[in-house]
């Protein structure tokens, strides 16, 4: 096969999705992430089966893909139920307000905590900051730390949490044919989240007190 044929179903992926994300009609954007998204890479994926002239056997491709991930689906569709209950209810907040009381000094670091634990429960970076950000904005006025510092602090956090969300490692294990394995892939990653937190915190502090501290 020639190598530009192997790489075209790559090729078009990076073109549609942005192409899709900014001139794509508002209402299909609405639809939510994963489904404009999911919708467009099934295109790419029957475009690129004309390409790789395999057109027939893309139905039993997408037969086996769903049933491979079926399980996942069930599993990830009751942790963003959860997430939504804790969020809702005002759970998490209270956690971090609690937290941001008892180490008012070192909050910066402790956003970074706060981050992954927002990114744990609901699943994404974007969630997690958005789940925190009016309390770190409050936070940052009571205790005067630099407001933009501490947000970057917890949008940091919130990507490494994405190494134990459960719904990525439940997605991951389903995508890769590991699935079982979960249990497995949370301790493996468990030594290396804490090492990147804890620099992570000590980066926090020093930009905090140091490079970027309130006049």
């Amino acid at each position: 096969m020639p190598a530009w044929k192997a790489l075209s179903a790559y090729a078009i992926l990076l073109v549609a999705l942005p192409a899709v994300r900014f001139f794509a009609p508002l209402w299909f954007i609405k639809l939510g992430f994963a489904v404009w998204i999911g919708i467009t890479i099934t295109c790419v994926c029957l475009v690129s089966s004309i390409i790789l002239q395999d057109v027939t056997s893309m139905p039993g491709y997408m037969k086996t893909s769903f049933c491979s991930v079926f399980g996942a689906l069930i599993a990830m569709a009751s942790l963003v139920a959860l997430s939504n209950l804790m969020k809702t209810s005002g759970m998490l907040s209270v956690i971090a307000t609690v937290i941001a009381n008892l180490l008012g000094p070192v909050y910066p670091a402790i956003a970074v905590i706060i981050g992954s634990l927002g990114s744990f429960v609901a699943g994404t970076t974007t969630g997690s900051n958005i789940l925190f950000a009016p309390m770190h904005y409050e936070a940052c006025t009571i205790l005067g730390f630099n407001i933009p510092l501490v947000f970057a602090a917890q949008s940091a956090g919130s990507a490494l949490g994405n190494m134990i969300c459960t719904n990525n490692v439940v997605a991951v294990c389903a995508t890769v044919g590991f699935k079982g394995e979960e249990g497995t892939i949370m301790r493996k990653v468990f030594k290396p989240i804490c090492i990147l937190w804890l620099l992570y915190c000590l980066l926090a502090l020093l930009y905090a007190y140091v490079l970027f501290p309130v006049a």
